[in-house]
């Protein structure tokens, strides 16, 4: 260690500024060579601390010259992860003491660090590292690409770290760069509106989930191609990778618009994704199918939906019910607007398999909130289903309207044809 301040102490004695930096860059070189990771330290007290614990302070001409290769021998030298980590931690921890004067090594250091934390699967420390990166200076330009980029994978891996409310910041930020006409970046765009989706999944808005995994399963080629990197356009079952990866994307828009609240916004993704040719071709085709077709889902049938959700999709909401519970016994009830015209609080229980009270008040919540055509008499305890009379309405005006068109046949073959019509009523 000696050795390494007398030489520093001898640098400070050179005249030159050029070959002061070049002495400063030799005397790295030997350092990072032999994996002195003390001494490295002290060189790097020397170049970034204002004042240093010794010597001159370096001025800033010639310190930033220097660091610049530094920053990058700590992650290209042979030293050991273990000295990569503690070392770019100490030199990011002196550097940000005097940020305004090192911006561009500081964002070398982190995008450099946050990789190998996020390689030991520390999410939230490589997220917090690329969040502290200077984006706002006068001093630099800083591209709205970089920073779409930048705020997307701070947002990946907040979520990684089940982090949602941090990961929403980070994709609002993004939003306004990416949602720009002239941003062109698939890859970001891509990673974007995957992170869209997961955020509104883990907020259990499952209708902007569902519509947001929805248009994730229409990525094309040039998308995937910008995600992967072109070494994938070499490998021989792209296409089916391409399917396979819309597949997952749309079994989950299938999962989120079974969950959504029961009621006419419900019905339409419903609509969009059972229309979807491809939809035959995912798990949960039955599951999707009967839900579109208003149909009453049943305990076994749920149990096996069930298998298909992720532990959020399982949480317990306020009411004491899970959400799959919710969701299930809210279609239930839509359903039953399509078998009933009324129905007692009594039987619409037994029905769902709930008490009458909680019947009643999912009922009424449902019609307040306009995902239920019906009145409720609370006198009689009964709830009348406006869509099940529009429907009965409905279905009478067709069968006279059937028998009107039969009559009328009926009637031309008779006064065209009396002799044939006697045949066919001898």
């Amino acid at each position: 260690m000696s050795e390494v301040m007398a030489a520093l102490d001898a640098i400070e004695k050179i005249g030159s500024h050029a070959q002061k930096i070049e002495e400063y860059k030799k005397l790295a070189d030997r350092l990072f060579q032999a994996k002195d990771v003390p001494s490295l330290v002290s060189l790097l007290a020397r170049l970034a601390d204002d004042p240093p614990s010794s010597g001159e302070a370096v001025p800033t001409i010639i310190s930033r010259q220097v660091l610049q290769d530094f920053v990058t021998q700590i992650f290209d030298a042979s030293l050991s992860r273990v000295q990569m980590k503690e070392l770019g931690t100490i030199a990011l921890n002196k550097l940000r003491a005097r940020q305004s004067a090192f911006e561009e090594q500081i964002t070398i250091i982190s995008e450099k660090l946050a990789d190998i934390l996020q390689a030991d699967e520390d999410w939230k420390g490589a997220a917090d590292v690329l969040a502290r990166i200077p984006l706002g200076s006068s001093q630099r330009n800083v591209s709205d690409e970089y920073k779409a980029k930048l705020y997307v994978r701070i947002a990946m891996l907040y979520l990684e770290d089940d982090d949602e409310v941090s990961a929403d910041s980070y994709v609002a930020r993004s939003h306004s760069i990416v949602g720009k006409a002239d941003f062109t970046n698939l890859e970001v765009k891509f990673q974007h509106q995957a992170c869209r989706a997961r955020i509104f999944d883990a907020k259990r808005n499952f209708q902007a989930a569902a519509r947001h995994y929805y248009e994730l399963s229409q990525v094309g080629k040039a998308t995937v191609l910008a995600v992967m990197g072109a070494a994938a356009a070499e490998q021989d079952n792209l296409d089916e990778l391409i399917e396979q990866q819309n597949l997952e994307a749309l079994t989950k828009a299938a999962v989120c618009a079974i969950l959504a609240p029961a009621g006419p916004d419900r019905s339409r993704i419903l609509a969009m994704l059972y229309k979807d040719e491809r939809s035959s071709k995912i798990s949960l085709y039955t599951m999707l199918q009967k839900i579109y077709m208003e149909r009453v889902v049943r305990a076994p049938e749920i149990e096996e939906f069930r298998k298909a959700l992720k532990p959020h999709q399982m949480a317990t909401t306020s009411d004491g019910l899970t959400v799959l519970q919710k969701a299930m016994i809210e279609h239930n009830l839509f359903a039953a607007a399509k078998l009933y015209n009324n129905i007692t609080f009594r039987e619409l229980g037994f029905f769902l398999h709930v008490a009458p009270e909680q019947a009643e008040k999912m009922a009424r919540d449902m019609v307040l909130e306009s995902r239920l055509a019906a009145s409720i008499d609370q006198i009689e305890g009964l709830i009348y289903f406006e869509e099940g009379r529009e429907a009965g309405t409905l279905w009478d005006a067709e069968i006279r309207g059937a028998c009107t068109a039969v009559n009328t046949l009926a009637q031309y073959i008779t006064d065209r044809h009396p002799s044939t019509f006697a045949e066919l009523l001898a």
